[in-house]
């Protein structure tokens, strides 16, 4: 008995759990929709290209390390992360083991957490579209 649907062969058992299967949510495919994936590379391009240096746990790195380093968190965390912000809040914003936030260090400027920073660059990249 399945759900409280009494299967009387094998085969209707296999057809009641592939039915049951098809039904369910998917949540191993979640990740950003579709519409603000080029948010997404937009954000990843301009940590990769920048001039500026990252803090990340008390180290510096540069742009393409740090770009290597947000992209494996968003690989690691896709399926929970549901939106533009979502991938800045779990990629971009601190580390996990630490706490630790990760800095964006430029020249005459103060360090800003690297997550308020791409929030506001996601903003300017929405603004001008």
């Amino acid at each position: 008995m399945l759900c409280g649907i009494k299967a009387k062969t094998p085969n209707q058992l296999l057809l009641l759990m592939f039915s049951l299967f098809i039904t369910l949510p998917n949540t191993a495919g979640a990740d950003v929709p579709a519409s603000e994936k080029p948010e997404v590379e937009y954000l990843l391009n301009l940590v990769k290209t920048s001039p500026c240096g990252f803090e990340r746990n008390g180290k510096m790195y540069d742009g393409g390390q740090a770009y290597g380093h947000i992209k494996k968190k968003y690989e690691h965390f896709r399926e929970d992360i549901t939106s533009t912000e979502g991938f800045i809040e779990y990629a971009a914003t601190k580390s996990l083991i630490s706490g630790k936030y990760y800095f964006i260090v430029c020249p005459g400027r103060e360090p800003e957490r690297t997550g308020d920073w791409l929030l506001r660059e996601l903003g300017k990249y929405r603004e001008s579209r």
